[in-house]
């Protein structure tokens, strides 16, 4: 009888201990990406006046942000740098970076696995740079993505990005818009 109330003590002190962890309500974490440029940006057509020559690049998501307000609503910010060379001239790269932020809806798929869906607006800044010489621009971009979290530790978790990302700067002599598709993984620390 001794041995079946300690176990039952046991038991019931194992859940509420196990019931008051504190779920993590979101991540920071960096990403690396392959830059897939789509549209006109990718166009090599020299009898197309708006092809940007852009060839598949790098993307930095230097800051990849999350945090859930519930189970399922939060919010989402993403501060990234992308680099692709010009096709047909080995000296000539555009690069382009933005500071986005915007709406996430979380997705549980498993017990340790996630999805967010994010749409995010913000600041973009786009340039186009040789040896000697660069021009800028700067406008509003927009990107929208899913990001797959695993949670493969108590504060740490493997992402997993796919997003799309749009900007139409105006640069002084010229308009340029830019769009990249871009996948990658990355890590991030879990936020309580």
């Amino acid at each position: 009888m001794k041995n079946c109330l300690l176990l039952i003590s046991f038991m019931l002190w194992c859940g509420i201990a196990l019931g008051q962890r504190s779920e993590c309500k979101g991540y920071i974490g960096f990403t690396v990406n392959s830059a897939i440029p789509t549209g006109d940006f990718a166009d090599n057509s020299k009898n197309n006046s708006k092809a940007g020559f852009a060839s598949t690049g790098a993307n930095i998501g230097l800051v990849n942000f999350g945090y859930n307000f519930n189970s399922r609503f939060g919010i989402a910010a993403l501060w990234f740098f992308s680099a692709h060379a010009f096709n047909g001239f080995k000296n000539i790269t555009w690069g382009y970076g933005g500071l986005m932020a915007g709406p996430m809806l979380t997705y549980p798929i498993a017990y340790n696995l996630k999805l967010d869906l994010k749409g995010m607006l913000g600041y973009a800044r786009a340039s186009l740079s040789d040896d000697n010489s660069e021009i800028d621009a700067t406008g509003v971009g927009f990107d929208f993505g899913a990001t797959i979290r695993f949670n493969f530790a108590r504060r740490w978790c493997f992402l997993a990005n796919a997003d799309y990302f749009s900007s139409d700067p105006k640069f002084e002599d010229f308009n340029q818009k830019i769009s990249a598709l871009n996948l990658g993984i990355g890590i991030a620390y879990r936020l309580h």
